[in-house]
């Protein structure tokens, strides 16, 4: 009895092992193992050559292949058509394309962003009557208008920055040893953040360790 079940590991054993054919080997002749590798005849006996990582058995060309992942789905950052400010320019926005990327808009000469606006961009233009005449005034993108809350850099000197209140950009200073960091959106040390001549210094301060000390809003 274990002489038979021997016999039959033996026999499943070589089956497993070589080709049908094993008795009858050419060189380069080919014969299908499984779908990662083939027997080949090399120097008259057949010999089981394995796919690499990374690849597969093709079995119409009996020969490994590279095997081709898909690409990766896209990397989403942002809701599609949503739009935000610019925080240095408020004439420009950023909208967000597609989810995968924000793209920089501007508004015409003479209207700012305005998230609320159909266009996003409100025109700066007010009309006074009077008895005789009509005089429309444009108020500069730059010194007029703006939405609250938001900030901006002096870039004739960092000593000071500008900040929205009531519609209009008001100039600040900050407290004394310190300029101001529109990364923060602060004062900050002065070394941190201007340039020897008190000219906006970003480079500065998009590496520096942010060391916030009087905000000097001035109110």
């Amino acid at each position: 009895m274990k002489f038979i079940i021997l016999l039959a590991i033996l026999v499943v054993s070589a089956s497993c092992a070589y080709p049908p054919n094993r008795q009858q080997c050419f060189n380069g002749q080919v014969q299908i193992r499984n779908s990662n590798s083939y027997w080949e005849c090399l120097n008259s006996q057949w010999t089981i050559v394995t796919c690499p990582s990374g690849s597969r058995l093709d079995q119409n060309i009996l020969k490994c292949v590279p095997i081709y992942a898909p690409p990766p789905p896209p990397q989403y950052i942002c809701i599609a058509g949503t739009t935000r400010a610019d925080i240095f320019d408020n004439r420009k926005f950023q909208r967000c394309d597609n989810g995968v990327k924000w793209v920089e808009m501007e508004c015409p000469v003479n209207a700012v962003y305005d998230s609320n606006s159909i266009t996003n961009c409100k025109w700066l233009i007010t009309t006074t009557k009077t008895s005789t005449t009509t005089t429309t005034t444009t108020a500069s993108p730059t010194n007029g208008f703006c939405s609250a809350g938001l900030y901006k850099p002096n870039m004739n000197d960092c000593r000071t920055y500008y900040q929205c209140d009531n519609s209009h950009w008001r100039l600040r200073p900050c407290g004394g040893g310190t300029g101001w960091d529109q990364i923060n959106l602060t004062c900050n040390h002065i070394e941190l953040v201007c340039t020897n001549d008190f000219k906006p210094n970003y480079n500065v301060q998009s590496t520096a360790t942010t060391q916030t000390t009087n905000n000097g809003n001035g109110f």
